[in-house]
């Protein structure tokens, strides 16, 4: 995938202009010596100072606000160690001090070891580096890698290798290659087979939030033909690339892995595909000492994600067994030998056998193993496993083989939308760590101790669990994937750990009475796996508000003028994209409401309720249980919700019939006759009345009323009207809806009866499964329904562009409003400045929070001739302006306001923002957690490393980097700006249109280019045609970036990635395998 620059012209003019505007620019793509390296999470030392009063910059966030500390290294390895307890060699004494995963994190405890404990009840763990463990050696942490093919010619060749950090005898060293794999002391923790090295670790990017690095590990295949030990250069060959990311949001207590395996074997050298096992590994030492132990689970193929196969390469998931049985094999032996199924227990695999995935080998009487040649050796038929012998063998017969993932008819063709879990419940009840992958495994264990340096072959369900819990868990995900021949040449397995407080999570073995995920994890993980997206923020599901009480009686009541207010259960209240009330207090009378009261918290898995919602049946809501007192209260009404796929037939059995959405003009004769779907709302508490709720809209064609067609239109039962248009031609009907019609359970059921007959009356009300209640129909006229809608109060709140923006800005932003206004049905309720303007008008709103004062410098020229505004240094947490730019860690942070004048919500309210970092503070304050973002590719006023600046990095393209951390992978290398500047430009431009949802609940929809040029036609674009087709995007897709093709007027764009947090979607713009 290639990246986006912009020429050094450009970038040296960006330099002046940035300097001026006074920007943060965070350390770029950069190479460093160290081979460990650790980062301190932020999200507890995230806040500021209001009138006295300390203010979170996530306060909303349902959880304990605690941070977490992490370590990787250029292995790949999750594990740092203080260089001062490595020696020369690179191996790491047993008083060493490291860094896994630690919870709560150095900014919260003071400290990495966790020998001194719980810090005044905070907890102090880290299951992959702490210090309680006497031999470090026994820190087990990392991946192991075993590779099989046939060389040309018919040569079985066989690769392994491991980065674990210790191997039982040694903790760390270097790579110990031509390894036998027989463990003895001396050796250490990083060993192959034949010859693996890893580059220097690829800092990628750290700017206030985010961290992102890259571990990249070259394997080779060789012979020692000289026999001096070492594999030379010219006995090597490359075989393949192990690139290990790190994604790290310093505001959450979780990071991401990609671990990418790119083949690099010559096809030349190559008889058909690779077969590969690749598992991340390692100990969990999360528990209490001495003992360390915990309560562990594992969820297989249980929890689903909108990332499918059009999110990844590889055809579909296979499972690698290995087969042995002795004896006498061909004319005068056992003729055939069958691979068996695997069908007994849960998970299920299956026949065909993977064709080209199975080895075979024979070893003699002498111990002699010879490797056997399918056409020449044997035969096999790979829809039921039998292998034919053309020859006599005797002895051991060992088959390694792939099997396929059983569906409910036949076996998975795909992979499927789902990903893998284990849970590790710390046995004191304090923490819970966790492990997510995807896609899903083909073996897994919480058990793995007896395979820790091996893969896993035949793992039943019993070798899954550990024997006896507490106890400490070995935790192992395995994906057997083949690459080469008809496979893809690259791989991508995505793992996400984290350690969280102990809330509600549950475990069998410890008791409980079921196996469930902790309330945090599974927040932090939807995050992840079903993320807030494009789709949701072209139908925005509600609409954002705030107000301000004071009550002598604990209760509150939201008004008329906002409704229906969304309700939700206790047990959903902390759940991801919920959209569920916050509730503030001014404890101190000063006006400002610094005390978040949660609806629920946890104390030692107990489940307290602070307070009760209730929803009313005019809409309102109600607050009860509160102390008296000043109370500020957001919450969100009902928004936009709609469907554009059929999904429910005449029996209402909620599968699809085909009548919605199709080519085919609907009479009503077709037995597939009315048209119905249901559009999927939030439930209602309590059922509603006494208002007119919605607009129920309906697009459809070839509705022929100025010449008598009648259609009629159901809610529920409930008569709403005739569809509206004319002959051959789309048109949209609008219905209002009364709050009676909704039913509670917020499956909205839509019915159309086409050609209604003209001289009977239609119903008022009928039974929608009961067609003697129908109106009765003709088979005069015929339409098509394309999709329905139901229109609440979804609303922006705010489009913001920079207070030192350019117009191209403001007029780009225009679009994006009427956009949102004519074609969405979604109001952008105000237009505001990311900082304060105090020149053009001091009263004009702003989003973005003053944090502070400083003198350092106090102001900043943003216009020539003399035009002074505050310097942005005002609006982060640190940072001197005294030189720019800023770089360092967590460096330039900024944050949102709660509220404008006490009217409209900033903070957990849906922001549009207009224009790069550069113009935009809060566009910078969104390049922290978008899928694409912008690296200037400047440190400390000069071109990093030789690179040219000004990137757009799409995060989770499959080819980010090129392995050696140079440049693009896959694409060319010459920049598009070539001899640009700011006010000349040639025939292309880039803009990204992004969107995600923070801790507080804010969400932000971005839309940038590299110049203002770019913006002004990403919006543009946006008006005319892309925002309507952004929304037939992917669930998951949270960005694109488009090109524009400035060659001919009017200009032209097209789609380059479309990306979620973890890949990039298959179709529109690619997976980038080099």
């Amino acid at each position: 995938m290639r990246f986006w620059k912009v020429s050094i012209s450009l970038a040296i003019a960006l330099m002046f202009l940035l300097s001026t505007f006074g920007m943060v620019v965070p350390a770029a793509a950069t190479t460093t010596t160290a081979e460990y390296i650790k980062v301190d999470g932020i999200l507890s030392s995230d806040w500021y100072t209001l009138s006295g009063d300390k203010i979170y910059v996530y306060n909303l966030y349902p959880f304990e606000k605690r941070s977490t500390s992490i370590g990787f290294n250029k292995y790949g390895e999750c594990i740092y160690v203080d260089p001062s307890y490595v020696d020369a060699e690179g191996y790491v004494s047993n008083d060493a001090i490291g860094v896994g995963l630690q919870y709560a994190g150095y900014e919260d405890v003071g400290t990495y070891d966790q020998r001194v404990g719980d810090v005044s009840g905070v907890p102090n763990r880290d299951p992959f580096a702490n210090e309680n463990v006497r031999d470090k050696f026994d820190w087990l942490n990392g991946w192991l890698i075993d590779i099989r093919y046939t060389y040309v010619g018919g040569i079985d060749r066989h690769v392994w290798a491991f980065a674990l950090f210790g191997d039982k005898h040694k903790a760390g060293g270097p790579w110990l290659n031509l390894q036998t794999g027989v463990s003895t002391p001396n050796q250490g923790g990083r060993q192959c087979n034949k010859y693996a090295e890893s580059e220097p670790l690829n800092i990628l990017y750290h700017g206030p939030r985010r961290w992102v690095a890259q571990a990249v590990t070259h394997i080779f295949d060789g012979d020692d033909t000289n026999g001096n030990g070492v594999l030379e250069q010219d006995e090597r060959w490359p075989l393949v690339d192990v690139v290990i990311t790190q994604v790290y949001d310093k505001v959450k207590k979780q990071f991401i892995l990609f671990k990418d395996i790119k083949l690099t074997i010559d096809s030349k050298k190559l008889s058909g595909s690779v077969d590969i096992a690749f598992s991340n590994r390692g100990q969990w030492d999360l528990g209490p000492p001495p003992e360390l132990d915990s309560y562990s689970h594992f969820w297989h193929q249980v929890y689903t994600t909108c990332f499918g196969s059009d999110w990844h390469l590889t055809k579909y998931p296979l499972r690698e067994y290995k087969f042995e049985t002795t004896g006498t094999f061909g004319a005068y032996g056992s003729e055939t030998v069958t691979l068996p199924e695997d069908k007994t227990e849960d998970p299920k695999w299956c026949y065909p056998v993977e064709e080209d995935s199975e080895r075979v080998y024979i070893t003699d009487a002498s111990g002699t193993t010879t490797f056997l040649q399918r056409g020449i050796d044997y035969t096999i038929d790979y829809d039921t496993g039998v292998i034919t012998f053309l020859k006599v063998y005797s002895g051991k017969l060992t088959v390694y083989y792939k099997l396929h993932k059983c569906a409910d008819s036949g076996y998975m063709t795909e992979i499927p939308s789902k990903y893998d879990v284990a849970q590790v419940i710390a046995s004191d009840e304090k923490v819970v760590g966790y492990a997510a992958y995807w896609p899903i495994l083909s073996d897994y264990t919480v058990d793995g101790w007896a395979y820790w340096n091996q893969p896993l072959f035949n793992v039943d369900d019993e070798d899954m669990v550990t024997v006896s819990e507490p106890e400490i868990p070995f935790i192992i995900g395995e994906w057997d994937f083949m690459l080469g021949g008809d496979w893809p040449h690259q791989f991508r397995g995505v793992t996400v750990y984290g350690v969280v407080d102990y809330h509600d999570a549950q475990d069998k073995d410890a008791g409980d009475e079921t196996d469930a995920l902790d309330s945090e994890v599974k927040y932090l993980l939807n995050q992840v796996f079903n993320p807030w997206d494009l789709r949701k923020a072209l139908h925005m599901p509600a609409g954002r508000y705030v107000e301000y009480h004071t009550t002598t009686t604990g209760t509150i009541t939201t008004s008329t003028d906002n409704v229906p207010v969304i309700v939700v259960d206790d047990e959903d209240w902390a759940s991801y994209c919920s959209f569920s009330e916050r509730v503030l207090k001014d404890t101190d009378g000063d006006g400002v409401y610094e005390t978040f009261i949660p609806r629920v918290s946890w104390a030692n898995g107990t489940l307290t309720t602070n307070y009760t919602v209730t929803q009313n049946s005019d809409g309102t809501m109600t607050i009860t249980g509160l102390s008296p007192g000043d109370y500020k209260v957001l919450y969100s009404t009902y928004g936009l919700y709609w469907t554009t796929e059929d999904n429910e037939n005449n029996d209402l059995t909620g599968t699809a019939d085909n009548d919605m959405d199709t080519e085919e003009c609907l009479f009503a004769t077709d037995s597939k006759h009315p048209i119905e779907f249901n559009i999927f709302t939030p439930a209602f508490k309590t059922a509603q009345s006494g208002y007119i709720a919605a607009t129920l809209k309906i697009r459809a064609l070839d509705v022929n009323k100025q010449s008598g067609e009648i259609d009629a239109v159901y809610v529920n039962g409930h008569y709403c009207g005739i569809l509206t248009g004319h002959s051959e031609e789309w048109s949209v009907s609008e219905f209002r809806i009364p709050a009676e019609f909704l039913d509670t359970s917020g499956k909205q059921l839509v019915q159309i009866f086409i050609s209604c007959d003209s001289t009977k009356p239609i119903p008022n009300e009928i039974t929608p499964n009961d067609p003697t209640t129908w109106p009765e129909t003709t088979d005069e006229w015929c339409a098509i329904v394309d999709w329905g809608k139901l229109v609440f109060k979804p609303s922006y709140e705010w489009i913001v562009v920079g207070r030192d923006s350019a117009a191209v800005d403001s007029a780009g932003a225009a679009m994006v409003s009427e956009f949102f206004d004519s074609k969405k049905q979604t109001e952008v309720r105000m237009s505001g400045l990311d900082m304060q303007d105090t020149v053009w008008g001091d009263k004009t709103p702003w989003v973005m929070q003053w944090m502070r004062d400083t003198t350092d410098p106090d102001q900043v020229e943003v216009r020539p001739g003399g035009t002074y505004q505050k310097h942005r240094v005002h609006y982060y947490l640190d940072g001197n302006a005294d030189s720019w730019p800023w770089i360092g860690e967590n460096v330039g942070r900024s944050g949102l306001r709660d509220a404008w004048c006490k009217t409209v919500p900033v903070e957990s309210a849906s922001l549009i923002t207009i224009g790069s970092n550069w113009a935009n503070l809060l566009s910078e304050y969104a390049n922290e957690f978008t899928d694409a973002y912008l690296d200037m590719g400047i440190a400390s006023g000069t071109l990093a490393d030789g690179k040219e600046g000004l990137t757009i990095i799409p995060l989770s393209c499959w080819s980010i980097w090129n392995v050696d951390g140079t440049g693009p992978a896959g694409w060319e290398n010459a920049s598009p700006w070539k001899d640009s500047s700011l006010n000349k430009y040639t025939d292309s431009g880039y803009a990204v249109i992004s969107t995600f949802k923070d801790l507080d609940g804010t969400v932000i929809l971005s839309i940038w280019g590299i110049t203002g040029q770019d913006t002004y036609y990403a919006c543009k674009f946006f008006w005319d045609e892309l925002g309507e087709h952004l929304q037939s995007k992917p669930n998951c897709a949270t960005t694109v970036i488009i090109k524009i093709d400035y060659t001919s007027c009017p200009y032209s764009y097209s789609v380059v990635e479309t990306l979620g947090p973890i890949s990039e979607y298959k179709h529109e713009g690619g997976i980038h395998d080099p």
